[in-house]
């Protein structure tokens, strides 16, 4: 019965594509981001995306622009 559990997952999650994100990679080269932000207000969601991508880049290094 446990291991059932663990295949259950909310379908909400994988088919809606408009969630704000922030997925990280780490490989043998580095860690690398994407970053998605969704808000009803552009310049809002801008401002949310620079900030996550600046704390990224402090955090992380990288070469992502």
């Amino acid at each position: 019965m446990s291991e059932e559990k663990n295949l259950v997952f909310n379908v909400n999650d994988v088919l809606n594509d408009s969630q704000s994100s922030v997925k990280l990679t780490q490989t043998t080269k580095g860690t690398t981001w994407e970053i998605k932000v969704y808000n009803g207000d552009p310049q809002r969601a801008f401002e949310v995306a620079d900030k996550l991508f600046l704390k990224c880049k402090n955090k992380y290094g990288g070469n992502n622009p």
